[in-house]
């Protein structure tokens, strides 16, 4: 327990030592020293102090959660555990603007984690109802259709020049299988993809009533 003992500290009435007056430590010298102290007007630096080291360990505990919704407020954007797992299990590849990761239809190879450049997303001919969207820095492209084993269902360009980090369905599923944890964050990748595209079939279906 902190025992106030300069300026400033506080003092709150009937809480024992903290307080201006401590029953069952009176008498063993743990209030002498305080008087003054008690006396005293508080010292508005020190309180703002106080609240500046009070504030982080607020923030910390607000902060767990928020890691864990990050990425499905943002782009396809992966925790930063999860992306070191990736970019040490993958192969660091290049690709060039105006080309394609892959397209819409094509058999599934694996995932794209972006490391750098800027990959845009969305069907062939941009139709009004799922307009395309770009991600970069730390996201991941590719996931929902290498996780099911079935085609791409957007097709990937290439809208600035890129490194990524690639890996194979295979290479995913063994990093998966070996850090069991990893799963709540390529699930929260999902999420964000399922509430996305319920969005665009929700303004499709708006737009047609």
């Amino acid at each position: 327990m902190h025992v106030g003992t300069g300026a400033g500290a506080p003092s709150t009435p009937g809480f024992g030592v903290m307080g201006s007056r401590c029953p069952r430590l009176s008498g063993r010298g743990f209030c002498r020293g305080n008087r003054d102290a008690e006396r005293a007007p508080p010292d508005p630096v020190t309180s703002i102090r106080d609240r500046r080291h009070i504030a982080p360990a607020i923030f910390w505990f607000i902060k767990i959660p928020l890691d864990w919704v990050r990425p499905s407020m943002g782009t396809l954007v992966a925790p930063d555990d999860l992306k070191a797992h990736l970019i040490t299990t993958g192969t660091s590849i290049e690709r060039a603007r105006g080309t394609y990761l892959f397209r819409r239809g094509e058999p599934v190879t694996g995932i794209f984690l972006i490391t750098e450049g800027v990959v845009r997303l969305g069907l062939d001919g941009n139709p009004v109802g799922f307009p395309s969207r770009e991600v970069g820095l730390g996201s991941v492209v590719g996931l929902p259709a290498t996780l099911s084993d079935s085609s791409y269902s957007l097709t990937a360009e290439v809208l600035e020049d890129c490194r990524l980090t690639f890996l194979s369905r295979q290479s995913l599923l063994d990093v998966l299988r070996q850090k069991p944890e990893l799963c709540f964050q390529v699930m929260s990748i999902l999420t964000e993809e399922l509430a996305q595209t319920r969005t665009a079939l929700e303004r499709v279906r708006k737009a047609s009533a």
